[in-house]
């Protein structure tokens, strides 16, 4: 939906094969930046704008953080109590202030206009990058019902997520109330986010720990929660690496091969 409006958009059936490919390319990639990478490159690949590509990655993301911070949010309403810590709210408070400037620099020209004005000190080529890419992000102005549409459909992703987590808890019989999943598990989504390792494995399991032992969970009960909410991520992104497997491949070849030159780049 985000691609609606390109012309040089690829068929539908691609862009699914680039979305299951990436996701399942993340897997193995540092925790948003490396599906978003593989995701990015494939639609330049296939012919869409660089630009727009890495516009409509964006979007995507912003969209999709937001969600979450609703879902959060609801949490908060719903049970307080859970979410009583400074280091939390403040860490909140933050990644909200980034989306309303990220929503900003799309919707309003005033700041589209200082920020434009301050790539001004760096050299030209940046400039014209920086200011191809704000132009397809700003190309979204347009488009808020597609935005609208995009964003009702993250919350009900967070939603389901919610929901797996609280399946799987009742599996493993933990005392935690259903309420404490809406409340805890858009945190550690969004805690499993940042890029600081490989999937969001190991500071997502530290954000369950940390999370349910405030519900009443043990420490050894969160993490065997946190493995199987990672795990059922794995295998659900599994479709696309039978899509790498027995499908074309060259825009994400290019890409492992172009990290491979970086990586040997940065260590000559």
């Amino acid at each position: 939906m985000l691609l609606r409006a390109v012309p040089e958009r690829p068929p539908v059936t691609e862009l699914v094969r680039i979305f299951f490919v990436s996701t399942f390319a993340g897997t193995f990639l540092p925790s948003t930046v490396g599906a978003d990478a593989v995701r990015a490159w494939s639609l330049a690949q296939d012919g869409v704008p660089s630009s727009t590509a890495v516009a409509s990655v964006v979007m995507d993301r912003l969209l999709g953080v937001v969600s979450i911070l609703i879902g959060a949010l609801v949490g908060f309403a719903l049970m307080p109590a859970v979410l009583e810590n400074r280091q939390l709210v403040w860490g909140l408070a933050v990644v909200a202030a980034a989306c309303v400037f990220a929503l900003a620099v799309i919707f309003s020209p005033s700041v589209d206009e200082r920020l434009r004005r301050h790539l001004n000190r760096f050299p030209t080529r940046i400039q014209h990058i920086a200011g191809r890419f704000l132009d397809a992000l700003q190309a979204y102005r347009s488009q808020r019902g597609v935005l609208a549409i995009v964003l009702v459909a993250s919350v009900l992703v967070q939603a389901l997520r919610v929901a797996l987590g609280w399946m799987l808890g009742r599996g493993l019989g933990l005392p935690a109330p259903g309420l404490a999943y809406v409340a805890l598990i858009p945190i550690i989504v969004l805690v499993m986010l940042l890029p600081v390792t490989i999937n969001g494995l190991g500071t997502g399991q530290l954000a369950f720990v940390w999370g349910f032992q405030r519900v009443g969970v043990g420490a050894a009960d969160a993490f065997a929660l946190s493995i199987l909410f990672a795990g059922l991520g794995i295998i659900g992104n599994l479709p696309g690496g039978m899509l790498y497997a027995v499908g074309k491949r060259p825009a994400f070849d290019k890409f492992a091969k172009a990290s491979r030159e970086d990586a040997k780049i940065a260590k000559g």
